[in-house]
């Protein structure tokens, strides 16, 4: 379906191709990747898998020779993804965006009717978010961290509970992909797109606070200022999309709730974070 030596590229196409069959892979070889349909034995029957499937998707297949001496196995891991209501256990609708990293470049976008599975490949030596939203609920994120030591041709089950809205207490959500680097409180691009994904979530909400949250290095009184300037930021970027200031209160927390260990530099780069509360 396509040969390119641009990995972004190349887990745009297949997340499309995967649209029309689930069993489509990314292959590399050498520097190139190839995005290619389920394995067949014999050229005539990939063509013809191309012209019943990827078609209708709006990809034009072509046969690709990559020699008889090819061993052609997967470097992408699929991801399953599926949505209940935590309260019910009941499938739910959602919108869901995968995006890279370093590039902040979108890879699927996809609305995913109630019941559905949701399908999303990724090549694991690259960082990813994942933001779901769903009308009624909390918005949930995810954070793929560069996996290099994953098993490929894997198929990583996800089931995702979806919070829903309490109408008459506190709704509280963390988002994974608002991160901030050491002694920094500038949004990163990702953190700025996840905010563009959850606005619509709480612009309507009688009121937001945005709590600020640090890692255990440096004094008290120094994480209390720079938790305090990580809410401002979330805030101020908010207010730059349309929310009214007013509507926006902001908590700086400090070094004070960890949800990591802070002794391990995941665990404090999931410390330096933002949390959310709807009333």
């Amino acid at each position: 379906l396509q040969r390119t030596n641009d990995a972004i590229v190349a887990m745009t196409t297949l997340n499309q191709a995967l649209q029309a069959n689930p069993k489509s892979f990314i292959s590399k070889k050498d520097s190139i990747y190839f995005v290619l349909g389920p394995k067949q034995n014999l050229p005539n029957s990939a063509r013809i898998d191309s012209a019943r499937f990827y078609a209708k998707a709006g990809l034009l297949g072509t046969s690709i020779d990559l020699g008889e001496d090819s061993l052609i196995v997967p470097d992408d891991v699929v991801i399953r993804l599926k949505c209940l209501d935590k309260a019910t256990g009941e499938p739910v609708g959602y919108s869901v965006d995968y995006y890279e990293y370093e590039t902040n470049s979108i890879i699927k976008s996809a609305r995913i009717q109630k019941g559905e599975i949701c399908y999303f490949s990724y090549i694991p030596n690259f960082k990813l978010g994942l933001t779901i939203t769903s009308e009624g609920y909390l918005p949930h994120s995810i954070k793929f961290d560069d996996q290099k030591n994953v098993v490929r041709k894997k198929q990583i089950e996800k089931l995702v509970l979806l919070q829903p809205m309490n109408e008459e207490g506190e709704n509280r959500f963390a988002l994974n992909n608002i991160y901030f680097d050491f002694a920094k409180w500038n949004l990163t691009p990702v953190a700025k797109r996840e905010l563009d994904i959850v606005f619509e979530n709480l612009k309507n909400a009688n009121s937001v606070t945005i709590e600020g949250h640090t890692d255990w290095i440096g004094s008290n009184a120094y994480n209390l200022k720079l938790s305090k300037k990580r809410a401002n930021a979330a805030r101020d970027y908010l207010v730059k999309k349309g929310m009214k200031k007013s509507q926006i209160k902001t908590i700086g927390k400090g070094e004070t709730q960890p949800r990591e260990n802070n002794k391990t530099d995941k665990g404090r780069a999931a410390n330096r974070r933002c949390e959310f509360i709807i009333d």
